[in-house]
């Protein structure tokens, strides 16, 4: 069996609202292993680059990249 990868992103409202914890206690208790973690503001420029795909929609990009 192959292992598979995922990046999950806990957007910053969650994060204001305490809700991390409760988050990563969810991933945990699936048969997800958590291999790293980390906690960073993000430019808008990596942003843009996340968020590319949905260039195309400027009614989700902008309220998306700010």
């Amino acid at each position: 069996m192959v292992a598979q990868q995922c990046l999950v992103i806990i957007k910053p409202d969650s994060l204001i609202k305490s809700l991390t914890g409760n988050i990563i206690t969810a991933l945990s208790e699936t048969k997800l292993k958590i291999v790293a973690a980390r906690i960073l503001k993000v430019s808008k420029e990596l942003a843009e680059k996340h968020y590319e795909h949905l260039k195309s929609r400027p009614e989700i990009f902008e309220n998306t990249v700010k």
